[in-house]
Order: C-alpha cells, then structure tokens, then sequence
C-alpha cells in the first residue's frame, strides 16, 4: 500500500482533519494534502516518525510500501507467521496479475478469503 494511501485511511480512522494532522505533525494544511494525494512524501524521518506516534503504528509503517510493514507478528507463536504471509502474499500477487484467469474466478477468490478471514475472526 502507497505512503497517501496509508496516511488518508490512517487518518480518516482517527476522524481528523487534514489541517487538525498538519498541526498535529507540524507541516502546512498543503503539505497533507499533496502527501495524501501522492505528490509528494516526507523528506525528514522525523515526519514519519511523528505520523507514526500520531496513529500509533511502527516506525516503518508510513516509510515502507509493503503490506508487511505493520504486521503484528506474535513472538510466542510456534510457527514463522511472516514467512506464512510473505508466501501467501507471493502467491497471491501471481494469481492475480495472472491474464489467463477470468475477473469472476479473480473475484471468487477474492471473496472466499474475506470469508475465510471472517469466519475465523468471529469465531474465536
């Protein structure tokens, strides 16, 4: 997931606004705006690190693009949760730029996850 990407929806979760974060990070109203619209990013760590203080994620969490950036990995866990992601993920990214599969079946599967996901969240 893109930089804007992640600060637009990190930012709507908190239900502020782009002037109320500029503040809170200490650049102009201007400099949200085009961060979240994809113009530019932050050039000084330090308005990551505030970003991430602010929605209190990782460190790397705004500064990298990879969905793995934020993953609350569980140290007490019996198995490699990040190699379990990182080779789902692969697979995925394959199955879905793949041309020979139909959007419907793209879809389906797309769909079966979320409900996979779902069942399990919700029964534990």
């Amino acid at each position: 997931m893109k930089f804007s990407e992640k600060l637009k929806l990190c930012r709507k979760d908190l239900k502020i606004t782009q002037a109320k974060l500029a503040d809170m990070v200490g650049v102009d109203v201007r400099t949200i705006r085009n961060y979240e619209a994809g113009r530019s990013y932050p050039k000084n760590r330090k308005v990551y690190l505030k970003l991430a203080k602010i929605f209190s994620k990782t460190e790397n969490f705004f500064s990298s693009e990879t969905v793995l950036a934020d993953f609350p990995y569980d140290d007490d866990s019996s198995f490699d949760q990040q190699q379990i992601v990182t080779e789902v993920l692969s697979i995925s990214r394959e199955f879905f730029k793949n041309k020979k599969v139909s959007e419907v079946d793209k879809k389906a599967v797309f769909e079966a996850v979320q409900i996979a996901y779902f069942e399990n969240h919700f029964n534990t």
